[in-house]
């Protein structure tokens, strides 16, 4: 029940459920399991119903590219042009979060299966450290 409850947290809330499976006393290993778990369906869960919306739109706009304002996404767009979706991929997890990293980049018009698979990169490596820095910090305490 508990770690069904990291799982759901890593899917909905990302990251906070690393501590959240702390407080909960689990074991680290399952904790990272049932956080990246979530994270990772959370991520490619929110590309895929992403990638039926824009379908949707662009067949309701008549095959045109949904636009964007420049005001809406000017910060991702900046990070984008700069560091790739590759950037976007590994820094997104952990900050503005999983599910805003997604929908900029789905919102920019980046390649779903490219954007997951980088965010997926970037969860594992984010919940490794936060798990590892927990650790750390529980013992130093």
């Amino acid at each position: 029940m508990r770690v069904g409850v990291v799982a759901l947290a890593g899917f909905v809330l990302g990251g906070w459920s690393v501590p959240l499976g702390f407080v909960l006393e689990i074991s680290p290993l399952v904790t990272w399991l049932a956080a990246a778990g979530g994270g990772l369906a959370g991520c490619w869960a929110f590309i895929l119903a992403g990638d039926r919306i824009e379908a949707w739109w662009r067949r309701r706009r008549g095959d045109r590219a949904a636009s964007t304002s420049d005001d809406d996404n000017g910060r991702v767009r900046r990070f984008v042009d700069r560091y790739g979706v590759k950037g976007l991929g590994l820094v997104g997890p952990i900050f503005p979060g999983v599910t805003a990293s997604v929908a900029g980049g789905l919102a920019l018009g980046l390649d779903g299966r490219q954007l997951g698979k980088w965010m997926s990169i970037g969860i594992l490596i984010m919940y490794t450290l936060y798990t590892v820095g927990l650790m750390v910090l529980i013992e130093l305490f």
